[in-house]
């Protein structure tokens, strides 16, 4: 066998080895590097969730459906500090769409159904949160701003939303806080 078809072996096999493997949106984190120990819990019920975020944050905005009354999103973040005006305002948004799952599909089964109905040419990429299954839909941008974007199906009908803009020096709070969550029957 020549070197350079051992060479192209060898690339082939690290190449399906390094890009096959299923990651979580939360590997990077795993190595303890975002001490979680002090924070506080936060718990919706109505949603499904708990979750750990750091102290410095607060329950943000809460948007209520005006005809059920139904909350239907609600934001974690890290309030503007006085006088910092370079460090932007941090927040993870979750959204709930009751009933948006009704045939009980998987969480990718039901993304592919919804990127089918939209003719969107979206990756979809499975991976886990609080140990459900759960999809990435890329990395959306627009205008200046990046944003990820979680889904994972909550009471086996409804999907929640997990949203945040990509920011450097919040990515590994993000994580963490993500990494984190439980989901409550």
């Amino acid at each position: 066998m020549s070197a350079s078809v051992a060479l192209a072996i060898t690339v082939i096999v690290f190449g399906h080895l390094l890009f096959s493997k299923k990651t979580t949106a939360l590997d990077n984190i795993r190595d303890g590097s975002v001490d979680t120990s002090g924070w506080k819990t936060y718990t919706n019920g109505q949603f499904g969730f708990e979750i750990k975020y750091p102290n410095s944050w607060v329950p943000g905005l809460q948007g209520t459906d005006n005809i059920t009354g139904k909350m239907v999103s609600v934001s974690l973040m890290k309030p503007y500090q006085n006088g910092d005006t370079k460090i932007p305002t941090a927040a993870i948004q979750f959204f709930i769409q009751y009933n948006g799952n009704p045939n009980k599909l998987s969480i990718h089964d039901w993304a592919a159904a919804q990127l089918k109905k939209n003719e969107a040419p979206v990756a979809i990429i499975d991976t886990k949160i609080g140990e459900e299954s759960a999809i990435l839909l890329g990395v959306i941008a627009e205008a200046s701003t990046t944003t990820k974007q979680f889904f994972v199906t909550t009471n086996n009908t409804d999907i929640l939303m997990i949203s945040y803009r990509l920011a450097a020096q919040f990515d590994p709070i993000y994580e963490a806080i993500l990494s984190s969550m439980t989901f409550i029957k």
